[in-house]
């Protein structure tokens, strides 16, 4: 049976998707600099933070299956907190493996490096670059 207010639902999605869109274009693509973050550390700080809003989504679905009757309330808490411990688990098992398949150090130095990339038309460097772009 479907709920007289799911248009609502349906409203606040389409109005999220908006503003992911706009925040996404108009602030990250078209205010910012390319700038490379390319540190391990940085990544593992950036995948441990996407846990925080996929915890949040779990919360929610527990929140709607509390709400339909088909779960307990206690599921509203332990949700979150179990997919914090598996995405966490996740997080750092794949950190360590990244670790032990890095590729070798060049041997040349930066300036030498520089100068080839610079010759191939293409200055752009670890200081300068996003790499998305």
């Amino acid at each position: 049976v479907a709920s007289p207010y799911g248009w609502k639902a349906s409203a606040a999605l389409v109005v999220n998707v908006v503003l992911m869109a706009l925040i996404d274009r108009v602030l990250l693509l078209r205010q910012s600099q390319n700038t490379p973050y390319v540190t391990g550390q940085l990544s593992k700080v950036f995948g441990m933070m996407l846990g925080v809003p996929a915890a949040a989504i779990s919360a929610i679905c527990a929140w709607w299956g509390y709400q339909s009757q088909y779960l307990p309330l206690c599921c509203v808490l332990i949700a979150p907190l179990c997919h914090g411990v598996v995405y966490g688990v996740a997080q750092a098992t794949l950190a360590r493996w990244a670790t032990k398949r890095r590729m070798a150090p060049r041997a040349e130095d930066y300036q030498t490096a520089y100068t080839q990339l610079v010759a191939q038309r293409n200055p752009w460097t670890y200081c300068n670059t996003n790499p998305v772009f």
